[in-house]
This record gives structure tokens, C-alpha cells and sequence, in this order.
């Protein structure tokens, strides 16, 4: 599909399916999308988050105990007997996603504003 002159693409964690001018959407709380996302349908869980974020579900934190290692609306699988270390995202989305803040494990919608 070809743009409007004028028109960017959204920036990732958005989409916007329409060709008029309004703003991009943001994705459902703590869900990701690629730039230029065309849909909600293309708003996803990050890996160590479940949920149905492409049909405007939240994308909730693996509970203790279990855990989920890609991306999608997968639930997260239980660690076993053996258990397993939580791997919050320390690396992949800590500090460092810039609409998360400090913690990616806060449950308020308000973050992903």
C-alpha cells in the first residue's frame, strides 16, 4: 500500500489503520509492535508477558513460577519442579524501553499513555 505525501510511518509500540490524519494508537499495556504497524491485530506480548494484546487485550507479567522465552499471545509455562529463575527482562526491557520506566512489571495501563 502506498503512503500519502506527507505521511510517516508510526513508530514501534503503535499502529494506526486508517489513512487519514489522526495520531497513532498505542498498543494495549506493556504489548509491542514493529514501525509502521497497520493493526491492533499487529500488537504482541513480549517474551515474559501473556496475553491477547492483538485483539486489545493487556499483555500481563508471567506469574511467579512460570515463565515464556518468545514473543505472541502464548501463556506463560510453568518452570517445573526444578523451578526457574524469573528473568525480568532485565536486559531486553528494563530501564531501557522507554515507555516502561524502571519497571516492566507495574500493572498500570497508564505507562504505555
Amino acid at each position: 500500500a502506498s503512503k500519502a505525501p506527507g505521511c510517516l510511518p508510526c513508530e514501534a509500540d503503535t499502529y494506526k489503520d486508517t489513512t487519514d490524519g489522526a495520531a497513532c494508537t498505542a498498543c494495549p499495556c506493556h504489548a509491542v509492535s514493529a514501525e509502521g504497524s497497520t493493526s491492533l491485530s499487529a500488537c504482541t506480548c513480549p517474551a515474559g508477558f501473556s496475553g491477547d494484546a492483538g485483539s486489545g487485550g493487556i499483555c500481563g507479567l508471567c506469574e511467579s513460577g512460570t515463565y515464556k522465552d518468545v514473543g505472541g499471545s502464548a501463556a506463560c509455562s510453568w518452570c517445573g519442579s526444578r523451578g526457574c529463575m524469573s528473568r525480568i527482562l532485565e536486559d531486553d526491557w528494563g530501564a531501557s524501553h522507554p515507555r516502561w520506566g524502571q519497571d516492566p512489571s507495574v500493572s498500570s495501563c497508564s505507562l504505555h499513555a
